[in-house]
């Protein structure tokens, strides 16, 4: 519920806890009966909608700061921050709801790899006049086209994640093996997962694999896929507006999935049942020594995870020496979901502060969190830091998914097909191509 306040007696800034069980749609038509209508002469107000993890709070000081320093330098405008409750993957459509209801925020944090779906239902407005020309020239390059469509930008990155191999620098040493080269291959790689795959107790059965993969059906495990096949030489999984998932690229970073298990067994044959939480409490617990992950997982690990102190990043592989790596760079960021041009211009003061390099340093120290932010990274905390210069390397050769790639028919067919391939059902080439023909068939057919 929202805290029991009078409009007229809140701050300019506004940080209204509601509760965790109720559905946004009941919250915001709430929240939409205890504000006071807008006046002439008076403040503009605008609603900002915020996940539990970016909500400015006592827990996050840093951000607090930010958004408090906005509040006083923006004049003129009431800046309501209402926190949605629930998980990542029930946000989106719980924001699908709302605004299909007439209600909702007029910003809200939201995954970078929602706005397809969101511009589909004509819900993001453009932020061109919403955000200073500089910041978005200073996004870095992966990111630029992600935000954008015909022309217009839809989203202002905030919070950034690359994919990385994380690995326990303890057990690389007890191993008597370096730390991983900044540029490795695939074959460095297995070296590597096959001297930390290790029968501990002398049982007969593994008891710490080298190289945890997620290849449960879902999204989060097609993301993980997805520096795989891209490093493999893919690009898209459509030609001309149709399914292409039997590529040459697809097929054969499929087949590396099998092989970690069955050819090389580094990894558990039953990778097809693990998700990516799975993988992450493997890692934390001394399951796995690698891991594949996301860079923000680090932090989170050393919470959690009584080895967290040892956790290290690597980059992705290459498929050969000398050819370079490509992962994948997503994350958060505002999208303006009214078309009131004065709400617009009045949250610039907010995105330029939550967006200027003194912040974004500040956060990645606090949180682990990476900037969008090119410059940043010149920052001494990046070029000092061996994992801050991992993590720039990673950004600077990465990309984010583009619109095709994102698709939930092109996610569910890929992970139909690794499913098949892993339960030994069917090789890559056969279970890619039976998907590929079902999506041409349901498009036909549509």
């Amino acid at each position: 519920m929202l805290q029991e306040m009078p409009c007229s007696l809140m701050k300019t800034l506004k940080m209204v806890p509601l509760a965790a069980a109720a559905t946004l749609l009941t919250i915001l038509s709430a929240a939409s009966c205890n504000r006071e209508p807008e006046k002439a002469g008076s403040q503009v107000q605008v609603v900002v909608a915020l996940p539990k993890w970016f909500y400015p709070s006592e827990e996050s000081p840093w951000l607090l700061k930010t958004w408090e320093a906005a509040r006083r330098e923006t004049l003129g405008v009431d800046v309501v921050a209402e926190l949605v409750p629930g998980k990542t993957e029930h946000i989106l459509q719980k924001l699908l709801v709302m605004r299909a209801s007439g209600q909702g925020p007029d910003m809200a944090c939201l995954r970078l790899n929602w706005m397809p779906q969101l511009l589909a239902r004509g819900i993001l407005k453009p932020m061109d006049e919403s955000v200073p020309e500089s910041l978005w020239a200073g996004l870095l390059p992966s990111l630029r086209e992600a935000v954008a469509q015909e022309g217009k930008r839809y989203l202002l990155p905030y919070d950034i994640g690359v994919r990385v191999i994380l690995y326990r620098s303890d057990l690389v040493e007890e191993a008597g093996l370096p730390a991983p080269p900044l540029h490795w291959s695939f074959e460095t790689l297995v070296t590597y997962a096959k001297s930390l795959t290790v029968d501990r107790d002398g049982d007969g059965s593994i008891d710490q694999w080298g190289l945890g993969v997620p290849a449960a059906r879902n999204e989060k495990s097609y993301y993980q896929w997805l520096p795989w096949f891209w490093t493999l030489g893919g690009n898209g999984l459509q030609e001309g507006g149709r399914a292409a998932l039997a590529t040459p690229a697809a097929i054969r970073a499929m087949q590396w999935y099998w092989d970690l298990a069955h050819l090389h067994r580094v990894t558990p044959t039953t990778l097809y049942s693990m998700d990516q939480e799975a993988i992450f409490q493997g890692l934390a617990n001394g399951l796995f020594a690698m891991s594949v992950g996301g860079s923000w997982e680090v932090s989170m690990l050393k919470k959690f995870s009584p080895y967290g102190a040892k956790i290290r990043i690597a980059l992705f592989p290459a498929s050969e020496e000398g050819k370079a790596s490509v992962t994948l760079v997503d994350g958060w960021g505002f999208g303006l979901l009214t078309g009131e041009p004065n709400k617009g211009r009045a949250v610039s003061r907010l995105l330029s502060g939550l967006c200027s390099a003194e912040h974004q340093v500040e956060k990645y120290r606090a949180s682990g969190v990476l900037s969008p932010l090119e410059s940043v990274y010149e920052s001494p905390i990046f070029q000092e830091d061996p994992t801050g210069r991992i993590l720039f390397e990673a950004l600077r050769t990465g990309r984010a998914p583009d619109e095709a790639t994102l698709s939930p028919a092109i996610v569910e067919a890929v992970g139909a097909a690794m499913q098949e391939v892993l339960m030994g059902h069917a090789v890559p080439e056969q279970a890619l191509s039976e998907q590929e023909k079902r999506l041409l068939e349901s498009a036909k057919e549509g």
